[in-house]
């Protein structure tokens, strides 16, 4: 099972025939192909335009996206440090 920790911004609700879940921002290269956004299937409720710290499950690479499945996931702004 192939996993990933990623930082990102949720961009918007994604439903489709294969997917129900969230679109994340994300440009760069993941195992030498080239990602545009992160597909996560999830039946949380994430809300738009909020960071979170997610720790995904990779299902494939499709059409410069990374199509994830949802293990675990914190709102960035709830972490809190110690001073």
């Amino acid at each position: 099972m192939n996993e990933v920790i990623v930082i990102s911004v949720c961009e918007k609700v994604v439903k489709t025939n294969k997917l129900c879940g969230y679109e994340f921002h994300f440009r760069g290269f993941f195992k030498g192909e080239k990602i545009n956004k992160i597909n996560v299937r999830t039946r949380e409720t994430f809300s738009i335009g909020e960071e979170y710290l997610l720790f995904l499950e990779i299902e494939d690479v499709l059409s410069l996206s990374l199509n994830t499945k949802l293990i675990q996931s914190t709102e960035l702004k709830k972490i809190s440090f110690p001073n």
